[in-house]
């Protein structure tokens, strides 16, 4: 469900800001305003619990997007996700916009997964090789996975591109067994 209402809210918002040529700052700042309610637990309580009134709700999100001087658009935004209490989908809702704005700039979005952090270089090399793959940029997001063994694990366009090492033992097994 939550994927969905952030498809929606994500689609209508790349419309709204491609209109207004504000997007990236839009997407930006979603994002930032989402990690920072993610992150404090007293924020999070105050947009996710029944016992505040929207009229709560909305002064709070107000609040904060006026602090950090939040694009007009933005606020409008999260004006629109405190009053139809929808700010718990709001990280969400960013991921989906900035997987969007990706594809219409024609960038390819990595998620790329390994045990421990990748060295520059690394990260480098394994951009270079998508890049070369699709034969379009890419935007790469490293995340560390302790419960890789080994390798990594990337996924662009609804695929997955398993190079961990649990994966290709699993390959050697299917092959020693299947071989016998």
């Amino acid at each position: 469900m939550q994927d969905r209402v952030a498809k929606i809210y994500a689609k209508a918002i790349l419309d709204l800001g491609q209109k207004g040529k504000e997007l990236h700052t839009i997407q930006e700042e979603l994002a930032s305003i989402g990690a920072l309610v993610d992150e404090n637990q007293e924020l999070s309580l105050v947009f996710s619990s029944e016992l505040f009134r929207t009229e709560d709700r909305m002064a709070v999100m107000e609040s904060l997007y006026t602090k950090l001087k939040c694009n007009e658009v933005t606020g409008r935004i999260l004006k629109l996700l405190a009053s139809s209490n929808r700010v718990k989908n709001l990280s969400a809702i960013a991921r989906e916009l900035h997987l969007l704005v990706s594809r219409a700039e024609n960038i390819v979005p990595l998620r790329v997964e390994s045990r421990d952090e990748l060295g520059s270089a690394q990260q480098k090399k394994i951009e270079e090789r998508f890049e070369k793959f699709f034969g379009k940029p890419v935007e790469a997001d490293f995340e560390v996975n302790p419960s890789l063994y080994g390798g990594v694990r990337v996924t662009a366009e609804g695929t997955t591109y398993d190079g961990t090492l649990a994966t290709r033992l699993a390959r050697m097994k299917e092959t020693l067994v299947g071989g016998a």
